[in-house]
């Protein structure tokens, strides 16, 4: 469950693998936002690791994903979530 409070707004970046844009998203949403959002991100069919892509593109800036794994998506992890659908690149 999340350790969420009322003052800090919570985002949830979700992807089929949780491999490549949304762990490059929660890592530029934790460096532009720093404590000041719960950010997390996680995959309906996590792969086995991070997408050399995404650690070759992301390689070069501070929120770099190399130090992530993908995480499954969990039940807990949809309370009160807003849905923003993205189209496979």
């Amino acid at each position: 469950m999340s350790d969420q409070t009322p003052d800090k707004p919570s985002v949830l970046f979700v992807c089929v693998h949780n491999a490549g844009w949304s762990q490059m998203a929660a890592g530029w949403l934790r460096q532009l936002a720093g404590d000041s959002v719960e950010v997390r991100s996680a995959g309906s069919e996590p792969a086995d690791r991070i997408n050399p892509v995404a650690v070759d593109r992301d390689g070069a800036d501070d929120h770099s994903v190399n130090r992530c794994c993908p995480r499954p998506l969990a039940d807990e992890s949809l309370q009160d979530l807003v849905s923003v659908p993205a189209d496979a690149a």
